[in-house]
């Protein structure tokens, strides 16, 4: 019972302040029989996998890096073809093959950057020592407490999910999120709540006008 609530109690007749305490009660009682209790410890494969998975580009992302590379492809041919010194030689030439090469390495890096990029974020965040310790906390209609720090994360700010068979992943924005195994959680019930209270909240955040937040 708060302060708050304890002195206004006193102002009340006996039978009413003791049905005043009743409903407080009763209505903290619901609210702890929300809480959704996870505990756990990361292991190395699956974070990996977790933060790749929330760090992948989307297709969109992708399509416009292809479509930037296959411009600068276009200029370099152009390059070739009407500016090069060694123009007047054919375009396979051995001499000329160094820069088709380089060209070819600078093309195709472009195209793989975005993928690369997830995988040495995951390296980096593994080494981070707070993500070894034990992640002991609860889930409710608030948001997601961890018990160690007492941080506790709204559902406000979750923009995103990504659903998969063995975790959640929680998005907070273009370079932040949130991993939750299943195995985190006691039971199988409780991790079927907590994903249809995380659907539910996260997809009340999204943007109207804009493409589904929660992917599958």
């Amino acid at each position: 019972m708060s302060f708050h609530l304890l002195l206004k109690s006193f102002e009340l007749s006996p039978i009413e302040s003791v049905f005043s305490r009743y409903n407080f009660h009763r209505q903290n009682l619901g609210k702890d029989k929300m809480d959704i209790e996870f505990s756990g410890y990361h292991h190395r494969a699956a974070y990996l996998h977790a933060v790749y998975v929330a760090y992948r580009p989307t297709l969109r992302m992708f399509a416009s890096r292809a479509f930037f590379a296959i411009a600068l492809a276009s200029l370099y041919l152009a390059y070739q073809l009407n500016l090069a010194p060694d123009r007047t030689l054919p375009l396979l030439a051995p001499a000329r093959l160094p820069w088709h090469i380089l060209a070819l390495v600078i093309f195709l890096l472009l195209l793989a950057e975005p993928f690369l990029a997830p995988i040495y974020v995951a390296i980096r965040l593994w080494r981070d020592p707070s993500v070894h310790v034990e992640w002991r906390g609860r889930v409710n209609y608030r948001g997601i407490t961890f018990s160690a720090s007492g941080r506790n994360i709204l559902w406000d700010s979750f923009r995103g999910m990504i659903l998969e068979p063995d975790g959640i992943i929680l998005k907070t924005g273009a370079a932040g999120f949130l991993s939750l195994p299943r195995e985190f959680f006691h039971s199988d019930s409780d991790w079927q709540r907590f994903c249809n209270l995380a659907e539910k909240k996260v997809r009340s955040n999204a943007v109207p006008g804009k493409r589904s937040n929660i992917r599958k």
